[in-house]
């Protein structure tokens, strides 16, 4: 009993990390070699949370260019919740209008990759307690999700998806090793896992950090770290070759994220540059300890 009760004494008094995001604005194309300057906003979710409404986690943002906005989906939890897709949106990189949450499934999300494709909006959510890596399609973005179908079965995490001479690559991560899969059509075509899989078994860069960056005629896909610790920073890997019976990647930049500011002093877990107005857009996510006092307000959010 006494061995119980300082157990979960503990885990009480353990340090928290909530999750919030960040975005910066560029005049020139992102170079990984270059330190981030000073975000024009950030997405801080340290707060007091004496109702369950007020969210500990932005993380995983995704951006989207539709007209004259830009569009950031991203990870939202709230306590006693589970992760769902939420979105902010801007026209002016200086006022941002909070959408709520635009995809739910009764499961917990996050990661939302959206791109366009044949005219229309796609979305490949993580969602490990649906034991697949499925397809969505927005019928009206950013609302409207619609199932298109599963691609690959399992509990697969972080996923991303690549588009290369006309074969679809699609990158995941179980039990943290980094496997590809690859099909000649997106929306009816099987995916085949790649004979070499799997093509990472290093925490340090084989989960997902985001989607892939075009930098200087070169593709790099984005590696969080979690040697050690979950989400400690973000590393690029060069993916030199890839075909359906080749990989080869090597490692570019390390530590990516200046982990120098109070939202992301914890770590950094993704990254995404979007061309938005004239201007390259960088968001990332950073890590933080939460007041200790919400560990007391806990129980009225049970109740508000």
């Amino acid at each position: 009993m006494i061995g119980s009760a300082r157990r979960a004494l503990k885990k009480f008094l353990e340090p928290k990390n909530i999750w919030s995001m960040a975005l910066f604005v560029l005049d020139a194309p992102f170079d990984p070699a270059t330190r981030l300057g000073t975000p024009v906003k950030v997405f801080d979710t340290k707060a007091l949370r004496w109702t369950s409404g007020i969210p500990y986690t932005r993380a995983d943002p995704f951006m989207h260019v539709v007209g004259d906005w830009l569009y950031i989906l991203y990870e939202v939890v709230c306590p006693g919740g589970f992760g769902q897709i939420a979105a902010y949106r801007t026209a002016d990189l200086a006022t941002y209008e909070d959408l709520g949450v635009v995809f739910t499934n009764g499961a917990h999300l996050s990661f939302p990759l959206c791109f366009d494709h044949g005219g229309e909006t796609y979305l490949v959510p993580e969602s490990l307690k649906s034991n697949a890596v499925s397809l969505y399609r927005f019928d009206a973005f950013p609302r409207g999700v619609e199932k298109v179908r599963d691609l690959v079965a399992g509990r697969w995490c972080d996923s991303f998806l690549l588009l290369q001479d006309d074969v679809w690559y699609l990158f995941s991560t179980i039990d943290g090793a980094l496997h590809v899969f690859y099909s000649d059509n997106l929306l009816t075509g099987e995916f085949h896992p790649h004979p070499l899989n799997p093509v990472c078994v290093d925490k340090l860069f084989s989960r997902s950090g985001g989607r892939p960056l075009a930098i200087d005629g070169k593709t790099y896909r984005v590696a969080q770290d979690c040697s050690g610790a979950y989400g400690r920073n973000v590393n690029l890997v060069e993916i030199a070759e890839l075909s359906p019976t080749a990989y080869r990647e090597a490692v570019a930049f390390r530590d990516i994220v200046p982990l120098d500011k109070t939202w992301n002093g914890q770590g950094s877990h993704q990254i995404e540059v979007a061309f938005f107005k004239g201007k390259w857009i960088v968001m990332t996510d950073g890590q933080q300890p939460d007041y200790f006092v919400n560990r007391f307000l806990a129980p009225l959010n049970r109740l508000f």
